[in-house]
């Protein structure tokens, strides 16, 4: 079905991203990323009521520091619909963890088997449940860090995941980010937890995502 996709990023608001990756499918929650798909005939109907054919989107007020709208066309090409401060470099928190989903998915196996350790379990929040010496598939490690935002499952993907521990998986991380051109990005951790030196801006999430979605489309 033809539709035109739109991302909105914006700090400080909870949006949802559903992404498939190869045979399983993850739902990024927590995240300031939205999709949107909508048919376009409805989009063109849309958009030539007289409230919005007449609004002008740089008099819209939002309360975010920084934000981005994004329109994808059908051909691929981009058209940045709103903005504001989208160059900001701000703290990302639990957005850190799509680029440690991404970094994963580089380096291990959906069902390689990671036995949970002592450190592992030593991060803030305690969502996942992991325990001590229990044995979990990346699989379901990546659901716990991208669904219930676990710090815990995203920590355990890094000390394993960057082959010399977790200092290598976050360098792994700002490489990948250099490589794909995000300019205002640095990680310092897999879970966002630390603030210092862990930022990235609008413009630089809204590149992230459509990279995301090219490398692993939606089903």
């Amino acid at each position: 079905m033809k539709g035109i996709k739109f991302f909105t990023i914006g700090a400080g608001i909870g949006l949802t991203l559903a992404l498939g990756v190869n045979s399983a499918q993850f739902i990024f929650e927590d995240f300031l990323v939205n999709q949107i798909y909508i048919p376009e005939k409805t989009f063109l109907a849309q958009i030539s009521r007289e409230t919005l054919s007449k609004r002008n989107l740089s008099d819209i007020n939002i309360g975010a520091k920084s934000a981005l709208v994004v329109k994808i066309k059908n051909s691929g090409e981009q058209v940045i619909v709103f903005e504001k401060n989208s160059n900001m470099k701000m703290p990302i928190a639990s957005l850190t963890k799509l680029m440690t989903a991404i970094i994963s998915l580089e380096n291990q196996l959906l069902y390689e088997k990671i036995e949970i350790t002592e450190s592992m379990v030593s991060q803030q929040g305690n969502s996942g449940n992991l325990r001590i010496g229990e044995k979990i598939t990346v699989k379901e490690l990546l659901k716990m860090a991208l669904v219930e935002s676990s710090n815990d499952a995203a920590d355990a993907l890094a000390e394993v995941g960057g082959v010399n521990g977790r200092d290598n998986f976050i360098n792994l991380m700002n490489l990948k980010a250099s490589a794909i051109g995000l300019r205002s990005t640095n990680f310092s951790t897999p879970t966002g937890l630390e603030v210092e030196n862990n930022f990235s801006s609008a413009r630089d999430i809204a590149n992230l995502v459509i990279f995301i979605l090219k490398e692993y489309p939606v089903n």
